[in-house]
């Protein structure tokens, strides 16, 4: 069986991105993106877990237009993890994701704040209809996945 080194997640930028062009001309923008995990901690704290991003290319200008903070998105590449000593000594670890691609998960100008922006002309007379209540359960009994 061969390995694969696959990861997707979902979460909100933290930052503006950080967009540069190396030697060889290609495009590469980074950003931290939070992540938060279900549940909660021992303390009763809800947990996020930040991921650090690159993306290359024509998808790394794409993200330097689209992208800033608190934008919901979803990242797809493979993971990894930098260790590294810092100034005091200490080891450090950081989970990196050199994402293939990426995809906007709300409306582009929306708020975190409140409800996605409402939609408007053609897009909203092609948006499928509600499905209807199913019969099979009753609200208290739907089944949680």
């Amino acid at each position: 069986m061969s390995a694969n080194n696959t990861i997707v997640i979902i979460g909100r930028v933290g930052k503006d991105p950080e967009t540069r062009t190396i030697a060889s001309g290609k495009a590469v923008t980074k950003f931290s993106i939070a992540v938060r995990r279900p549940g909660k901690d021992r303390d009763g704290q809800e947990v996020t877990d930040w991921f650090s991003v690159d993306l290359w290319g024509k998808q790394a200008e794409l993200a330097a237009d689209m992208v800033r903070k608190g934008t919901l998105l979803s990242v797809a590449g493979a993971c990894h993890i930098d260790e590294w000593t810092d100034q005091s000594g200490n080891r450090q670890k950081m989970v990196k994701v050199s994402a293939d691609s990426f995809q906007l998960l709300e409306a582009k100008g929306a708020s975190n704040d409140g409800p996605p922006a409402p939609q408007t002309g053609e897009r909203q007379r092609r948006q499928a209809p509600a499905p209807a209540q199913d019969a099979f359960f009753d609200d208290d009994e739907i089944p949680p996945f």
